[in-house]
């Protein structure tokens, strides 16, 4: 069921009001709401969403990356929820760049564990408190992240098979 843009905007408004400088932006369109957020916050924010009352993400649902090279911050990390209790979707973008940790959230969604790994394997983001980052999808000697936009079509590395 989608929500109507009202519903969700007055959602997006008691979100800010509730975490204040934390959240830059609420936005509504194609029917879900996205929230645009400070990367130091990123424990404070998603705890909020799943534990108030008003909102109660419970489930979460996504965790990804966009890189934009151009930009200072070049990486979106991208999360989706779910509240079941309120039949609602809410995307939460943190911004980061290649030097500066992301701070890991698998204290507050276990279930990430592996989604921030394979950020990490397919970006380069590195998540800080993860207790086990290491490559998932790529062998343990891959050099680079497939991901980024930077990345050579060929690799950095000559692969034979016998």
């Amino acid at each position: 069921m989608q929500k109507d843009v009202e519903t969700l905007t007055a959602l997006g408004e008691a979100i800010k009001a509730t975490l204040g400088s934390a959240v830059h932006s609420a936005d509504v369109a194609f029917g879900e709401l996205t929230l645009r957020a400070e990367t130091s916050n990123t424990i404070r924010v998603l705890t909020t969403l799943r534990d108030d009352p008003r909102f109660l993400f419970k489930n979460f649902t996504d965790l990804t990356a966009a890189d934009y090279p151009a930009r200072e911050k070049r990486f979106d990390i991208v999360w989706h929820l779910l509240s079941p209790k309120h039949n609602t979707r809410v995307r939460v973008i943190f911004e980061a760049n290649e030097t500066h940790p992301v701070p890991s959230a698998i204290s507050v969604f276990p279930a990430a564990d592996w989604y921030e790994r394979e950020v990490y394997d397919m970006y380069g983001v590195i998540f800080d408190g993860h207790p086990d980052l290491r490559r998932m999808l790529t062998d343990y000697g891959f050099q680079g992240h497939p991901l980024r936009k930077d990345f050579p079509t060929s690799g950095y590395v000559e692969v034979r098979y016998d």
